[in-house]
């Protein structure tokens, strides 16, 4: 391996000279996905609605005041073609 590229494959523990060695990836929270999949698609919460409620209810979601409901994740999973439980 090249200088300051090392890896552990026995314990899956990787440093690529970014000073991370042990760190572990932070869980993406539901909304975390959606917000990027809003971003990355360049969509605006109005393109929401009717996937998954009223512009009400598609503003509290995107905004964390409102948990993705299964019924929600599942229609989310086939808007953006993504596996339902990311939104779970």
């Amino acid at each position: 391996m090249s200088k300051g590229v090392s890896s552990d494959f026995g314990l899956g523990i990787f440093d690529f000279g970014l000073g991370i060695k042990g760190s572990k990836i932070p869980q993406a929270t539901p909304q975390d996905v959606l917000l990027h999949l809003i971003e990355v698609r360049e969509l605006k919460q109005a393109d929401l609605v009717g996937v998954i409620g009223s512009k009400g209810v598609v503003s509290e979601v995107v905004n964390g005041k409102r948990a993705i409901s299964k019924a929600q994740a599942k229609a989310l999973g086939e808007f953006f073609k993504v596996n339902p439980s990311v939104f779970i």
